[in-house]
């Protein structure tokens, strides 16, 4: 276990959301030692949050790796879906995150866990379905707290495939961490609710 105080102070910036800190703190102490694949995801998502997408998707690609290496397949599907999520909406990347995607789903074939990163990769699947020029509906619904449902964005997505994943993924990623909520991807294409509870992985 590191007892560094540098990578304290990363985790710490972490837990209170202070982003910057928390991905110049954490940044620090891989450079020094590398980090284990739980504090890289932490790195990645505070880069990620802070724009620095370059350190994001190096340190999001370690801890996928990191977590193979010690047989965690949830976990690595989990980081699978963010470089999934962090590339989806670049035209030029879209095979790339495709493939991250399927990578993440592979990883949860066959196992019977109730976690996360399927309901997180299960949206995603219907979101690419929805964006690939198939002429369907796509509706982002927000729960509250009786979990009544609120539409957030409705649109047709073969219309402009960039223009519906940069809008989806700026509605989720202003609440995902800042205001955790349930969110419903109500895509057409299947007529099928995709629930996702993003609480616990804000949390993470």
């Amino acid at each position: 276990m590191r007892g560094d105080a540098t990578h304290a102070r990363g985790q710490a910036a972490f837990a209170r959301e202070a982003w910057p800190e928390a991905c110049r703190e954490l940044a620090a102490a891989d450079a020094a030692a590398p980090l284990d694949p739980d504090d890289l995801d932490r790195l990645a998502t505070a880069a990620f949050l802070v724009g620095d997408d370059a350190t994001s998707a190096d340190a999001r690609t370690r801890a996928h790796a990191g977590h193979l290496a010690r047989g965690d397949a949830v976990a690595a599907a989990g980081s699978a879906f963010w470089l999934f999520f962090s590339l989806i909406d670049r035209p030029a990347h879209r095979a790339q995150a495709q493939g991250w995607l399927a990578r993440g789903q592979r990883l949860l074939d066959g196992t019977d866990v109730d976690c996360v990163a399927r309901g997180l990769l299960a949206c995603a699947a219907g979101f690419v379905d929805a964006t690939s020029g198939s002429g369907y509906e796509l509706t982002v619904v927000q729960l509250d707290a009786n979990g009544e449902p609120a539409v957030v964005d409705s649109f047709f997505p073969d219309a402009d495939a960039v223009d519906a994943a940069s809008r989806v993924n700026a509605t989720l990623e202003r609440s995902i961490f800042a205001a955790p909520a349930r969110w419903l991807l109500w895509a057409s294409i299947d007529r099928r609710w995709l629930d996702v509870d993003y609480e616990e992985q804000a949390s993470r």
